[in-house]
């Protein structure tokens, strides 16, 4: 070998090395895109699954919402036709302890009994046990004083009615999450006071 020329062997190894290098970079290139494309995939999947989780709430949210405003829709149309019936009956108890009742009074009680056992169809339906229950007390205790008023000889309390009627409404208060007005008394019929 003369002494200006390199040995053979020199550029085999640096192509050689050059080589290596190449595949070496590639190779951790690609590792890291890897674990890139493994936190971006991480990232997307906790987006999407928080995005599914807001819709999730919002779709909760609306249905309870509709339902909270189906509730108020029945029952204040329940507690709007149950005092028109419980007043037109107290007028009606009334008139019987003066003289007759009219036709035309015995016709209206009929119809808002009517539409009050219609209500009281759906409530059946939207309605809590608690809510059923003091609806239903109220409307056979009404009954009852409509059968009075049609003729039949039953003893009614005026009292016990009015009492019947505040309760059906104090417990749908309490099922729309309003306070009711007479709060103690239904505390405690539920067994909710504490003792004294």
């Amino acid at each position: 070998m003369t002494s200006g020329q390199v040995s053979i062997w020199v550029p085999v190894v640096v192509a050689i090395l050059g080589v290596i290098g190449v595949v070496v970079g590639q190779l951790v290139n690609a590792w890291r895109e890897d674990r890139r494309w493994s936190r971006e995939v991480a990232r997307e999947d906790l987006r999407w699954k928080r995005e599914q989780e807001r819709l999730q709430a919002e779709r909760e949210h609306e249905l309870k919402a509709y339902w909270r405003n189906e509730r108020l829709r029945l029952y204040s149309s329940f507690s709007g036709l149950a005092q028109s019936w419980a007043n037109l009956l107290q007028d009606a108890i009334d008139d019987l302890q003066k003289d007759a009742l009219s036709e035309e009074t015995l016709a209206r009680l009929q119809e808002l009994h009517k539409r009050v056992r219609d209500s009281f169809d759906e409530i059946i339906l939207l309605g809590s046990p608690k809510t059923t229950d003091a609806c239903w007390l109220f409307l056979t205790e009404h009954e009852l004083a409509l059968r009075f008023v049609e003729g039949e000889s039953l003893k009614v309390n005026r009292q016990h009615l009015d009492g019947v009627c505040d309760q059906v409404l104090d417990t749908l208060r309490v099922e729309l999450g309003i306070e009711p007005h007479n709060l103690p008394a239904l505390l405690k019929k539920w067994d909710l006071l504490p003792p004294a």
